[in-house]
């Protein structure tokens, strides 16, 4: 009879096991997937957040910069910063600085210096040519007349009104396979002007224009103005390998006053993939900006 009870006991029990087995297997079940859609939301929220910190900070950084360059550089007697990327200790910030006037207006270049820019591209020469005036029909607001005669129309026709921003020109560069990023390198509608200010020009742009002679660098002009407009590309490294860019077109504000975004602040993050610049280069950001500013951005990245 004991052994009986002590059998039934046991039996009892192991019932027990595999009903509190079986509940934690549910609970687990249950459980595993809320605690995993939680962990993904934290590290989203994470991520978020601080992309959300990246910008807002490096939106500010590159208006200080933009404020200190119409400051410096829209004056006559001084050159602006050319064909190098200047960089600062403080924060890890590397800053690198286009005046759009030297880049190739597309609303009031000519035939050749638009050519001259599709060829900077890496365009052939009759090719260029074509694309040149493509670019003069495709913006024009008068008849067809007197126009330059076309081989190639676009596919979705010409627009007949200015150009509002230089990725428009994709329309016409379907077959060329040229990235927005070369693009920005050479053309601009911001300068208002069909010369190119060759202390401003851009590598890409130089490069082109050393190949041609002399005389057939007749809308070059020698820091006469300055456009309203400059390119800005802030790269910050981080600690933990990883690097965060912002890049915006900055103009005046109204009236002359302060700066403004023209158009949106692209921000993109990626891993370090470059070495830091030399002292030189440091040297070189140190003396663009001031001691306030320079105390200022150590304040705002430390």
């Amino acid at each position: 009879m004991s052994e009986t009870s002590d059998q039934s006991e046991k039996n009892d029990s192991g019932f027990a096991l595999f009903v509190v087995l079986s509940f934690l297997m549910i609970a687990v079940a249950i459980t595993t997937p809320f605690l995993v859609s939680a962990r993904i939301d934290a590290l989203v929220s994470r991520n978020l957040g601080q992309s959300t910190r990246d910008k807002i900070l490096l939106h500010g950084i590159i208006e200080i910069a933009a404020a200190r360059y119409f400051e410096l550089y829209q004056r006559r007697d001084k050159k602006p910063i050319k064909n190098t990327v200047c960089r600062l200790p403080v924060g890890d910030l590397e800053f690198e600085f286009q005046d759009h006037g030297g880049l190739i207006d597309l609303n009031a270049a000519s035939n050749d210096v638009l050519a001259l820019g599709f060829e900077s591209l890496s365009v052939t020469t009759e090719s260029a040519k074509e694309i040149a005036n493509q670019v003069v029909r495709f913006r024009s607001i008068e008849g067809t007349q007197s126009l330059p005669s076309l081989e190639v129309i676009p596919l979705h026709g010409f627009k007949h009104a200015l150009f509002e921003h230089v990725s428009e020109l994709q329309d016409l560069l379907v077959s060329a396979n040229i990235q927005a990023k070369q693009i920005d390198e050479v053309f601009t509608v911001h300068s208002g002007t069909g010369t190119v200010d060759q202390a401003a020009a851009s590598p890409r742009l130089l490069m082109a224009i050393e190949k041609r002679a002399a005389g057939e660098q007749y809308f070059l002009v020698t820091d006469t103005r300055r456009t309203n407009a400059v390119t800005i590309t802030i790269t910050q490294s981080k600690s933990n390998g990883q690097q965060v860019q912002a890049k915006a077109v900055l103009g005046r504000g109204q009236n002359g006053v302060g700066v403004a975004m023209i158009g949106p602040m692209l921000l993109e993050s990626q891993a370090q993939d470059k070495p830091l610049k030399s002292a030189a280069a440091r040297a070189n950001c140190v003396d663009f900006f001031d001691p306030v500013l320079l105390q200022v951005l150590q304040e705002v990245t430390s």
